[in-house]
């Protein structure tokens, strides 16, 4: 199965104003004397044009008012009510946290389901191109089995009513590959004499190390008890050299389409859709 890859786009308007310049044609230089303004005959006002040369700079705000004989009123300011504007209410949109694995101890369990899915993945994934040898990728793969099977089983489980149309889309076509490799781990982890608790154990190691350590790092730190260690030692030998490393298994490759489940996580889960798979990993 390939990384199922979910983007949600944001378009943004870009608003600006143009401003336009006025200019002349002629660039040649002017004589500043040709410039200067005629001569004008000043003349007396009459008594009439006197009483109607008050110049007033009052508007609806007020202002003041220059008579005639040079004497200044204050004209009172008109008052203009102005409507009280409504509030408006702010969308808050909660950023999803960059380190991480972001909803798997969510109270929803279907979400927590989700995140535990594909963040396991994630983390395999990238296990799988680049850690430090390839002994460590099949280990994390075989110690996170558990997580796989049982949160497939969750999704299925806790599928909300409203995605039912998706669910064999989701729970088989989309996510079904992975967790028959999981379960085929988990048959491994059995013949090498490991108990359910002992299997159970790994499942709990893997889920503490996914949180500490997120899906960003490739060498995943486990810490596996002395006497657990032969048993997934021989566990990983067997299932490492019966399958393709996990980058590599063309069995995992579908293409299964989910758009309504792809947009119920984005509104409804802490991950937003994004462990979905936003980061396709090449391997050559």
């Amino acid at each position: 199965m390939q990384p199922h890859r979910v983007c949600a786009a944001a378009t943004v308007a870009i608003m600006f104003g143009v401003l336009g310049c006025g200019g002349s044609d002629n660039d040649d230089t002017i004589d500043s004397a040709a410039t200067s303004p005629p001569d004008t005959e000043l003349t007396e006002p009459s008594d009439t044009e006197r009483d109607d040369d008050s110049r007033s700079t009052a508007g609806e705000g007020g202002g003041l008012t220059v008579e005639t004989d040079g004497s200044v009123t204050l004209d009172e300011a008109t008052s203009t009510e102005v409507a009280p504007t409504q509030p408006v209410e702010a969308t808050v949109i909660t950023a999803v946290p960059e380190t991480g694995v972001p909803g798997i101890n969510s109270t929803d369990l279907f979400c927590r389901s989700w995140s535990e899915f594909g963040g396991t993945f994630q983390a395999l994934a990238l296990a799988a191109g680049f850690a430090t040898d390839a002994t460590t990728a099949q280990r994390a793969e075989v110690v996170a089995s558990g997580t796989l099977v049982a949160a497939v089983a969750g999704l299925d489980e806790h599928l909300p009513s409203d995605l039912e149309s998706e669910r064999i889309a989701l729970t088989v076509d989309l996510v079904g590959p992975l967790a028959r490799r999981a379960e085929r781990a988990q048959a491994e982890l059995a013949a090498a004499e490991m108990s359910a608790q002992q299997i159970d154990q790994l499942n709990d190691i893997w889920r503490a190390a996914l949180i500490e350590d997120g899906v960003d790092e490739p060498n995943i730190e486990l810490v596996i008890p002395a006497d657990l260690q032969t048993a997934l030692g021989v566990a990983v030998d067997s299932f490492s050299s019966s399958l393709p490393p996990i980058n590599r298994d063309p069995s995992l490759v579908t293409d299964a389409a989910i758009p309504i489940t792809d947009v119920y996580l984005i509104e409804n889960c802490p991950d937003q859709g994004t462990l979905g798979g936003n980061d396709i990993i090449d391997q050559p």
